[in-house]
């Protein structure tokens, strides 16, 4: 168990006994009224065990006429919130998030369900739109969200977020961005779009809190490490240059999950796409300056500002021994702007028409300016064979790429033993030297047991950031390098603006004075973070608008905005809505 958490469980306990003692009995939240019906509370296993705090700690609540009482009827009570966040074995900070804001949100009145669930679970959940309130999500820092349309429109944008928001001026605007090619003009749209998302009349995600990348290696066995903007150790340029100081041929990656399909048609999570970056190709890939630079393509010209001519290396092959050519990028972008994951259809937007002139060259012809394309586009969607494809008439029911994915990739499939690991070789074809001879992913079931696999030196480096208590440890570990870095990596929690409460903005921006950033950085992240300071981090210095509107926390201001729009409190401290809903 993680010490500041054994600490919190012990005095949590001193705190219960507490109050058994002095009030001998339950906080008036977790009760409904005495007069009336009301819906039951969640039963006491799948809330938090975490008392909360004593009735006369809490807030003057606003006052209550007994004539405004007595409207208070059963229909009014703001419903159950459904909170769903990690689990403890896969997100330890996550979970401690969604305890903590499970007893601030009964602490304001509201009924809530805690819902630890596991990740692949939360992701289908989220999906369907139903079934929640309130959720936790995280978006690693990979190199091409330093791009702000990647994160704005994958967030935000109608059709494609997890909240169900939808907002016709902000979608513009992000389209407005994305095709503006001054880029003083652009970086005044962003800056427009996160102050008007943080602003009281919308606010359909609070960002947690921005993370430190902190990461750990064995220096004794892998020397030439490269630290990559957004994603720490674990990267790209690490694979190509990582050399062995033994004879160990094998860079092992310790993380909490293996992904759960290759197939590139399919919605991916963070451990899907890692892997297939390094089983298939693009055009471009993020550099250590945080730019877009040729990959799969050799170099790139904007002829006009919707004309882009893409010359590609010559001499690249498939894992099968195909050569890769022009018409399997023309394919590659064609089938998944029509068949493909919904994750990467938006960056292929903007695409009118791609023309084949050889073997060796294309003209990418857009719709409009696309000031994105290369950071977002040519460095996400992947380049497939189309001689494979091709025979495949619905690419995401009728082939299993699990088996054997075809790619012109640095790394090749070689061996997937379910819930263990996932082994590649090296793509000695691949058109730049490739460092390991092999490079794997091995699960471990939570990042104390990640931590230990770096001390044991069962693997050499960690997916996840390690914990502030965890990188001291490792400094004293003789073959552990630590690296630091502020990272662009956010965590949310997201509401459901499609069901009440959360539907109401005065609902979602009193809710966002409940963030206790105190607590969320020094304890449960024991400080290597940043409060959430919007969805584009302040460690993507040039995008960032350090002028957007950010909650401190404050629940007698909580209390202030709902009693304003009209919420009201029963004499046991439960939260009704607006008598005009």
């Amino acid at each position: 168990m993680p010490l500041r958490r054994f600490l919190a469980i012990s005095l949590l306990t001193v705190f219960a006994l507490g109050i058994l003692v002095f009030s001998g009995c339950s906080s008036p939240a977790a009760q409904a009224p005495a007069a009336e019906p009301t819906q039951a509370p969640a039963p006491a296993e799948e809330k938090p065990t975490q008392p909360p705090a004593p009735a006369e700690e809490k807030p003057t609540q606003p006052s209550t006429s007994v004539e405004e009482k007595a409207a208070l009827t059963p229909d009014r009570l703001v419903p159950e919130v459904v909170f769903v966040f990690s689990t403890a074995e896969h997100d330890p900070a996550r979970n401690e998030l969604g305890i903590l804001l499970t007893q601030e949100w009964e602490k304001l009145g509201l009924r809530v369900k805690a819902q630890p669930m596991d990740y692949e679970k939360q992701v289908d959940l989220y999906g369907t739109g139903e079934g929640f309130n309130a959720f936790t999500l995280g978006y690693n820092g990979r190199p091409e969200r330093f791009d702000p349309d990647v994160l704005l429109r994958r967030i935000y944008y109608t059709g494609l977020n997890f909240m169900g928001f939808s907002d016709p001026e902000i979608d513009a605007l992000i389209d407005a961005q994305q095709a503006e090619m001054d880029v003083d003009k652009r970086r005044e749209i962003v800056f427009k779009i996160q102050d008007m998302l943080a602003s009281p009349g919308y606010l359909p995600a609070v960002v947690a809190w921005n993370e430190v990348d902190v990461d750990a290696y064995n220096s004794d066995l892998w020397e030439n490490i490269q630290v990559a903007p957004g994603m720490g150790i674990y990267n790209y340029w690490t694979l190509l240059s990582a050399t062995p100081k033994t004879d160990k041929t094998t860079f092992r990656v310790a993380n909490t999950e293996l992904p759960r399909n290759l197939n590139p048609f399919f919605e991916t999570t963070g451990s899907d796409t890692e892997m297939m970056r390094e089983l298939y190709d693009t055009l471009a890939r993020i550099g250590l300056d945080s730019q877009p630079v040729p990959c799969a393509a050799e170099s790139w010209e904007v002829i006009d500002p919707t004309t882009i001519h893409v010359v590609l290396r010559q001499g690249m092959q498939f894992s099968d021994g195909v050569p890769v050519t022009a018409k399997d990028v023309k394919y590659s972008y064609d089938i998944q702007k029509e068949q493909g994951s919904s994750i990467y259809k938006p960056f292929l937007k903007t695409i009118d028409s791609i023309e084949v002139v050889d073997d060796y060259n294309l003209i990418f012809h857009l719709v409009k300016p696309d000031a994105s394309i290369f950071m977002a586009t040519f460095a996400q969607i992947y380049i497939i064979p189309e001689h494979i494809w091709s025979q495949i008439p619905d690419p995401k029911a009728d082939y299993d790429n699990n088996v054997n994915p075809i790619g012109s990739g640095p790394y090749i499939l070689k061996e997937w033993r379910a819930n263990e690991e996932l082994l590649t070789a090296a793509n000695k074809n691949y058109q730049f030297p490739v460092g390991p001879e092999f490079y794997s992913e091995v699960i471990y079931a939570n990042p104390d047991a990640i931590f230990q696999a770096l001390v044991d030196q069962e693997a050499d480096v960690n997916y996840e950031p390690l914990s502030v208590i965890q990188a001291q440890l490792a400094e004293a570990v003789p073959h552990l390098t630590v690296e630091r870095k502020n990272s662009i990596s956010i965590r949310v929690v997201g509401f459901n603006v499609r069901v009440a409460p959360f539907d109401d903005p005065a609902f979602r921006d009193a809710i966002g004075y409940t963030f206790d950033y105190d607590t969320i950085v020094n304890v449960i992240l024991g400080g290597a973070g940043e409060p959430g300071a919007g969805v584009i981090a302040p460690a993507n210095e040039f995008w960032h608008s350090s002028n957007q509107l950010v909650r401190e926390f404050n629940p007698d201001k909580a209390r202030e905005i709902l009693a304003a729009a009209g919420y009201e409190w029963d004499a046991s401290g439960l939260l009704y809505m607006p008598a005009d809903n």
